[in-house]
């Protein structure tokens, strides 16, 4: 299966400020993210698997 993310760039925004607040607020916090699919496509079969790899 292709890549989706091919540079940082093509990442959500939010995430990455998020893991800085919390960094910056929390250092020692353990914390753990979950995918929210905001337009609700359907995805090619393995999909999941790879994103739980």
């Amino acid at each position: 299966m292709e890549q989706i993310i091919q540079h940082f760039t093509d990442d959500d925004l939010y995430k990455f400020t998020m893991c800085c607040a919390v960094i910056d607020n929390f250092p020692r916090a353990q914390v753990k993210y979950r995918f929210k699919d905001r337009d609700n496509l359907v995805y090619p079969k393995g999909f999941a698997d790879e994103l739980n790899h």
